[in-house]
């Protein structure tokens, strides 16, 4: 298994830029491995990069001498394919480790354009730490999904799923959300809730849009997906960001400023203004 891991990788470096990689662990004991690394990346800063529920696994980044470092920790059955004769089982491993191979990439070129940013504290205002989150976690969504698209056909299934099943609660979610908080006379707790829930919406867009656009398909290629977004009320934002984000992707380590990734942000605020705060 890592033997072929080793080989998938130097085959996925013709592809993903994957410089800044110092290292591979393929953990049987995922959370152990972790706190085993955190010991040896001293000093800090140091920062976990995806680790989602349901994922491979998740990518270490550091920047000791004021260059990034990352160094890949990947769950042992994610790779199981690596070991078995079957295409389809081998194809689930290969987009396993391009995930988080694009997670090295696509974050090595961010912290080239915003120097140490990934490792800054969040702002000490709630809206400003509210809105980096928000943009940041859809960026890296997205640049994981649209970079390893290519490794990860398999993901298509999952990533479109999770966006559906995030699109059909969410509002529902948020609603229960300012009730409650209303409720107990907490309306600035209920809020920030509120926000977190279109947040991780979002953020699922940002992955099954990475996922289409990596592909070179649209959303027609998805006829859930297609059925879902008619008349909805999420279509508009659904439009907004598949057209924010081939902007950033098509401005890939050229971006001036951040002002493109502020408008996921505005989205994000737009959606919780006018679908929830109405409610």
């Amino acid at each position: 298994m890592a033997v072929k891991a080793v080989e998938c990788l130097h085959e996925l470096s013709r592809v993903i830029d994957l410089a800044s990689l110092e290292g591979l662990t393929i953990a049987q004991d995922y959370d152990d491995a972790l706190s085993n690394l955190e010991e040896i990346f001293t000093p800090p800063p140091l920062v976990l990069i995806g680790d989602d529920e349901g994922d491979s696994g998740g990518v270490l980044a550091t920047r000791p001498d004021g260059n990034i470092r990352h160094h890949i920790v990947l769950r042992m059955t994610a790779l199981a394919g690596f070991s078995e004769s079957s295409v389809g089982v081998f194809e689930n491993a290969l987009g396993a480790l391009a995930r988080q191979c694009a997670r090295v990439d696509s974050s090595a070129c961010f912290d080239q354009a915003f120097p140490g940013f990934i490792f800054g504290p969040l702002p000490a205002d709630t809206a400003d730490a509210r809105r980096r989150a928000t943009y940041f976690s859809c960026w890296e969504a997205f640049s994981t999904a649209w970079l390893s698209a290519p490794f990860a056909r398999n993901q298509s299934k999952w990533l479109e799923g999770q966006f559906l099943e995030t699109l059909a609660v969410t509002r529902l979610r948020a609603a229960e959300a300012l009730g409650v908080g209303f409720a107990r006379v907490d309306p600035q707790s209920a809020l920030l809730q509120v926000h977190s829930y279109y947040r991780v919406l979002l953020r699922d867009c940002a992955a099954h849009l990475g996922n289409i656009i990596g592909q070179q398909l649209s959303v027609a290629d998805f006829p859930r997906s297609l059925h879902a977004l008619e008349a909805h009320w999420f279509s508009d934002a659904y439009a907004d960001m598949d057209i924010t984000l081939r902007h950033i992707a098509s401005q890939m380590g050229r971006w001036p400023d951040l002002e493109l990734f502020e408008q996921i942000a505005e989205i994000a605020d737009g959606l919780a203004q006018t679908h929830a705060y109405a409610l």
